[in-house]
């Protein structure tokens, strides 16, 4: 009897060994696989499908590059935040062997379409998604009259650092998607243009694709621009 009671014990001790220890990797094994995932794609890969119009001239005055951000996890993700942390321009022809020019920017926040512009800025920049849900937020402007490319920062254009536009065939941008409670990811989107057609007025220029997955440009083959600052007297 006191062997089967010894037994007994000893089997009870190792199952609450094995629950005690396997309750907390279990909950820690569901925590990971049910975490909130991003995802980074293009709205639209054809972004001549996202017009700017001339409100006066009702001609389409640039066109609209814009990041959709996915939850592809089992828990909503929350403080969702997107930023473009760094932007190249290609050139048709290299200009002292270098191909691509890097503009000197900051991280510049983005706004989310689905944040009412009535609200504060503050509140515009994140979101929440749910399961299975995305939003998306404009990260450029390309404007059709001098080949412009212009970034959104906050949902205001601004022309960063960039080689004369006409020469340009390709742009290239790092855009970085953080959350509260999801790991943070980084993709590398692409787009190109036609190169010398300036139309003014009309709907071309144009866009011609928008991607992503570019590599970035190798550093032999880039030119760091400088940033523009006041002199002074």
């Amino acid at each position: 009897m006191t062997a089967t009671t010894d037994w007994l014990t000893a089997v009870g001790t190792v199952g609450a060994v094995i629950v005690a220890v396997g309750t907390p990797s279990i909950a820690m094994g569901w925590r990971h696989y049910s975490r909130p995932k991003l995802e980074l794609q293009p709205e639209n890969t054809n972004p001549s499908d996202i017009v700017v119009m001339d409100a006066v001239t009702l001609y389409i005055a640039g066109y609209d590059l814009r990041l959709a951000v996915h939850n592809r996890g089992l828990r909503e993700a929350t403080g969702v935040r997107a930023q473009v942390r760094r932007f190249w321009a290609g050139r048709e022809v290299p200009v002292s062997g270098k191909t691509w020019a890097q503009s000197p920017i900051d991280p510049i926040p983005l706004t989310w379409a689905s944040r009412p512009n009535a609200l504060p800025i503050e509140q515009r920049e994140s979101v929440s998604l749910p399961p299975g849900a995305r939003d998306v937020a404009a990260f450029a402007v390309f404007r059709c009259a001098d080949r412009r490319m212009d970034l959104v920062r906050l949902g205001v254009a601004l022309t960063p650092v960039a080689p004369q536009q006409s020469v340009l065939h390709e742009y290239r941008f790092e855009l970085a998607v953080t959350a509260d409670n999801a790991q943070p990811v980084t993709e590398h989107f692409w787009c190109t243009t036609p190169i010398g057609n300036l139309d003014v007025g009309h709907a071309w220029p144009t866009i011609e694709e928008l991607g992503v997955g570019a590599d970035v440009p190798p550093e032999a083959d880039t030119e760091m621009l400088i940033a523009r600052r006041d002199l002074g007297p």
